[in-house]
């Protein structure tokens, strides 16, 4: 148990030693595959005059553990991934976007702690079907940019897995590479079980 003495003995005396310290369930040089769904929604950043989207999400990551830093109630690490999604429409047009993206997270990790939220952002690109449907201007062509930004927990259920959650906001956008470009704000969560090893 974490800040928990030791009391060891020698002849005639006994002599308790400092507190011990328990291991990172996170440390430096972990890799970490994470599986999440989720689902996410326009409807907190609705356009006057244009379709609403909701999506259902599946993404895919590996990441990669750098060292723990720190002392204090900011201490964790950082951690570098990859990630591939596929997000299928739900409401008002059909369709499928997907693609991968590139991120950060940053890692609250206590000496113990089985419990550990991040937060987190990164930027992709993804191509798509929605932009096919001329009635609309939010998706506006073949390719567009994915912006992300998260906060979230894992739960380490044992040494290398567990179970996480996390919500977060995503902008989608062409940066007006193509006439229509509306682009999509949306909100929503995810999801999913992690491997570390």
């Amino acid at each position: 148990m974490a800040g928990s003495a030791s009391i060891t003995e020698s002849p005639g005396k006994a002599v308790v030693s400092g507190p011990t310290q328990s291991e990172d369930f996170i440390h430096g040089g972990q890799w970490d595959v994470i599986v999440t769904d989720g689902f996410y929604s326009m409807d907190l950043w609705p356009r006057l005059r244009h379709p609403v989207y909701d999506f259902n999400e599946t993404d895919l990551q590996l990441g990669y553990m750098l060292p723990v830093i720190g002392n204090s109630f900011y201490r964790g690490n950082f951690e570098g991934l990859a990630d591939l999604f596929l997000w299928e429409s739900t409401r008002q047009h059909s369709g499928i976007l997907g693609g991968g993206a590139l991120g950060l997270h940053y890692n609250f990790v206590q000496p113990g702690w089985r419990f550990v939220p991040y937060i987190g952002a990164s930027l992709g690109l993804s191509g798509n079907d929605l932009y096919v449907q001329q009635s609309q201007r939010i998706i506006g062509g073949p390719f567009e940019f994915v912006l992300q930004a998260n906060v979230g927990a894992r739960y380490f259920i044992d040494k290398n897995w567990g179970l996480m959650i996390e919500g977060g906001y995503q902008h989608v956008s062409n940066n007006d590479i193509y006439p229509r470009n509306v682009g999509v704000n949306q909100t929503g969560g995810r999801f999913g079980i992690f491997c570390t090893f």
